[in-house]
């Protein structure tokens, strides 16, 4: 409560007035203080609550917390220390010291110390001894032996887990220890290790995601056929009759690998695309035996695959296919190859990609096309005129000079030569003969009656609108036809692929342009075949989505070497391409419609590439050799239909006195038929190629083979 009292005033210094009234107010003032000060709880009542900035009284919270200190206390009790140790997180690694209770008091204890009292505690000599884990809902013991190197677990077994070794690398090799394990890294690479004793077993390719695969048959799958029954699917197999195909998509180009049997009786298949059946090689099955055979699919868009036997009655049962980018996974073996791999593994071979060449005669691809103005009447008329292309001439009596004139003659054959040479703006004649810079479309020949024009853009472009051909009135010309005619774009097929030659800029895709020469044009070609520097070419010289998948080309003077693979570079040489050897290539069809181009392949055809080895087929033909006699070449046996080719055979009649000519080139086996006579004394022998010494004793028939 406050103290009643008023205080009085004060007035210049002086105190107020001595009265009655002014000391009784002192009194009661004196009196006031007084009671307040013999009442406590009224004294609080004037004080603030004392905090941590404000002096004052204490409160009852406070008085309460200082009487819960223990009399004389310098230690903190036990329960307060195990709720501290719960508020405060765990360490992760070992502390310098530790802090302990111990007899109800915080002790410090060295990191020694503690590991002491533990294995005191436990009776144990060492940590790693004779602690339970709990693992699961189960707890379990582990039992470790001071030693590491006699560790007291279980050896591993094939009934019992436990504890094994990693094998070492020699031991993978030697194969013979049977508690170490491998690691799995040793396993990837152990393939690459001398002498391992393992390899990967695939049925079908590994090396390549598989465009389309098949094996252990639950289904159909939907391949189809053109003769009943329809397919059908047993113990993993597919079973057809006569034919089967499915339409799958990324085939284009790609490689088929299939094992099937026909269980009708020998026969032979075809393995293609939606292209032709008739570029497709033959594949020979024999009755009841399982056969792997592949195939190279060429370029459809049908996407199409198809089986095909010419015996549509047979039945075929098949028990795999593969479709994709041939290739394997190092280490990697086919059932197929490992079935012959030991009849000719040692034996030395290397493959060979196979070829064809593409060579020109020295004239350009393409037909140009032409026409003709011819006269048989008289002379043209003065001031007459005639148009070649989007060019008008006029005969003139004399040059006046103007752009476009030609000079009249007193002939017909003269007025015609000044013609062609005002088309072809002849240098020598400018002036004189004419007043003609060159015509842009055509150029000119003339005869006695007749001025033929041809178009410089080779090929049907030449056909167009624009190259004209007009006899004006006057002019005694008779024109073939309003525009020029007979222009053919040439065309060139590799493995399905179409490749044209346009006299213009290239729109199509397949479009190449026929450059100034033919060397030029062939040079342009292999570029638009392996799609080099697409961002200088592409649109301008030719017209190709992505380089042929399964040829490159190179050029080697004028001839165009095609080889089975793929360019993968922006070089036309053939050092930045990819080789595909092997009998696949042998596959690759090709074809022209160019009368100046000539293809061929080294075993003397037109129509495919040919000279694939694998290497399998150079180490069988190495063996092959010996096999069938002495002096034998195999490689030669496919094929006879060129004199290059050694197994070729001929005959020649000669008569008595005269020399009998070999073909050219290589070693001939040679033998005389005829009864009684001989060729330079003998009957048989061997002679260089070309023409043979000595003479026939009479008129004989002699029979030649090629034998190097």
């Amino acid at each position: 409560m406050a103290i009643g009292y008023t205080p009085q005033t004060w007035a210049n210094g002086a105190a107020p007035p001595l009265s009655a009234a002014n000391l009784q107010t002192m009194d009661n003032g004196i009196n006031a203080a007084c009671d307040l000060l013999d009442n406590p709880t009224a004294l609080a009542a004037c004080l603030p609550d004392a905090t941590a900035s404000v002096p004052g009284k204490a409160t009852a919270a406070q008085i309460t917390k200082l009487g819960g200190i223990e009399a004389l206390a310098d230690v903190t009790d036990e329960a307060n220390v195990t709720a501290i140790a719960v508020a405060t997180a765990e360490v992760t690694a070992a502390p310098a010291h530790w802090w302990v209770l111990v007899g109800g008091a915080l002790k410090r204890m060295t990191q020694a110390g503690w590991t002491a009292l533990v294995l005191a505690a436990t009776g144990k000599s060492n940590l790693a001894t004779g602690f339970t884990l709990a693992g699961g809902t189960t707890p379990k013991t582990l039992t470790v032996s001071d030693d590491a190197d006699t560790a007291n677990i279980a050896q591993a077994t094939t009934a019992l887990r436990g504890t094994a070794e990693i094998a070492t690398a020699a031991e993978l090799v030697t194969g013979t220890d049977d508690t170490r394990v491998p690691s799995v890294k040793q396993l990837k690479d152990a393939t690459g290790l001398a002498d391992f004793f393992l390899t990967r077993r695939t049925k079908m390719p590994d090396g390549a995601t598989a465009v389309y695969s098949q094996d252990a048959w639950a289904t159909t799958d939907s391949w189809v056929s053109d003769y009943s029954p329809a397919p059908s699917v047993s113990g993993g197999v597919l079973t057809f009759k006569g034919d089967i195909f499915k339409i799958i998509a990324g085939s284009n180009s790609k490689l088929v690998v299939a094992r099937i049997r026909c269980i009708s009786g020998d026969t032979t298949i075809k393995i293609f695309s939606g292209v032709s059946v008739g570029s497709a090689p033959s594949i020979t099955l024999k009755s009841n035996i399982w056969s792997v055979v592949s195939a190279q699919l060429l370029q459809a868009a049908t996407n199409h695959v198809l089986i095909l036997s010419p015996d549509a009655s047979y039945i075929f049962e098949l028990d795999f296919i593969w479709i994709g980018d041939y290739s394997y996974l190092p280490g990697s073996l086919s059932e197929e190859a490992a079935r012959i791999a030991n009849q000719i593994g040692d034996t030395a071979g290397v493959g060979a990609a196979a070829t064809a060449t593409i060579t020109s005669n020295g004239t350009n691809v393409n037909t140009p096309a032409f026409g003709t103005l011819t006269t048989t009447t008289g002379l043209p008329a003065a001031d007459s005129t005639f148009k070649v292309g989007t060019k008008t001439y006029t005969w003139k009596s004399a040059l006046t000079p103007t752009e476009g004139e030609v000079l009249l003659e007193a002939t017909v054959a003269a007025c015609l030569t000044n013609a062609r040479d005002a088309v072809n703006g002849t240098a020598g004649t400018l002036g004189t003969k004419h007043q003609c810079t060159a015509n842009s479309l055509f150029t000119a020949t003339a005869s006695a009656t007749i001025l033929t024009v041809t178009a410089i853009l080779r090929g049907t472009v030449g056909n167009g609108a624009t190259y004209e051909i007009v006899a004006g009135a006057g002019s005694e010309l008779t024109a073939s036809g309003a525009l020029a005619t007979g222009g053919v774009d040439d065309t060139v097929t590799i493995g399905g692929k179409v490749y044209t030659f346009v006299g213009q800029t290239p729109t199509v895709e397949g479009q190449v342009r026929v450059e100034v020469t033919y060397i030029d044009t062939l040079s342009m070609f292999v570029r638009a075949i392996n799609r080099t520097n697409p961002g200088i070419y592409d649109g301008v010289n030719y017209k190709i989505a992505a380089a042929n998948p399964l040829v490159y080309a190179t050029q080697l003077g004028a001839p165009i070497v095609i080889t089975a693979g793929r360019a993968n570079g922006s070089s036309y040489t053939g050092a930045l391409a990819t080789t595909a050897p092997g009998i696949l290539g042998n596959q690759i069809t090709i074809a022209k419609s160019a009368a100046t181009l000539t293809l061929a392949n080294p075993a003397g055809g037109t129509t495919t590439l040919a000279g694939g080895v694998d290497d399998a087929g150079a180490k069988a033909k190495a063996q092959l050799g010996p096999a069938i006699g002495a002096g034998a070449t195999p490689g030669a046996m496919p094929t006879r239909t060129s004199t290059s080719i050694i197994g070729y055979r001929g005959v020649a009649d000669c008569a008595s006195g005269a020399q009998v000519t070999l073909p050219a080139g290589g070693t001939w086996m040679f033998r005389v038929a005829t009864y009684g006579a001989t060729y330079n004394s003998v009957m048989a022998g061997t002679a260089a190629g070309g023409l043979m010494s000595g003479t026939a004793s009479a008129n004989l028939r002699m029979f030649y083979e090629r034998i190097a």
